[in-house]
């Protein structure tokens, strides 16, 4: 059996090298796009939305208090304190057959509420996000507040100064 003697040249060196390039490249490439936020300061802000939660039973009314801890149900991550609430009443909708015609009458013991809330977010490009809740006009929100468990809408949003 005949040994070969290995020969280092030229060309060998030139492929490895490439090799080493395309891996520092590949590297540094998805290095840096592993956490693109990582590199951003975050932007906090104080914000106020306002839930709208529709057709409630109106004895709720006397278990809610400014200043109350507000939770998602979804998450279990507190969204905010409870600035401020204000109902309204629900309204049913009928038809009057004689007159052919719909009609709207007040939902006895059935209110309408809408919660202001205030919290600290961060805000991003798309939204504002409480303890990695996202916050956004037109959102479904479930809520827990000490007595009152619901579901709404968020109707407004502000950035306070």
């Amino acid at each position: 059996m005949i040994k070969r003697k290995f020969r280092f040249n030229p060309i060998d060196f030139l492929i490895l090298v490439v090799i080493a390039a395309a891996v520092v490249i590949l590297v540094s490439v998805f290095d840096s796009n592993a956490d693109p936020a990582a590199d951003q300061t975050l932007k906090t802000a104080n914000i106020e939305y306002v839930i709208e939660i529709k057709d409630v039973d109106d004895s709720i009314r006397r278990s809610l208090a400014a200043g109350q801890k507000v939770e998602d149900a979804v998450n279990r991550k507190d969204i905010g304190i409870l600035k401020a609430f204000s109902e309204t009443t629900t309204e049913a909708a009928g038809f009057d057959f004689e007159n052919n015609r719909e009609i709207y009458s007040d939902a006895e013991g059935r209110i309408n509420l809408t919660l202001t809330v205030t919290a600290q977010a961060v805000e991003t490009d798309s939204a504002f996000t409480v303890d990695g809740c996202e916050i956004r006009v037109g959102k479904q929100m479930s809520v827990i507040l000490p007595e009152f468990q619901g579901y709404g809408y968020c109707i407004s949003l502000n950035k306070l100064s």
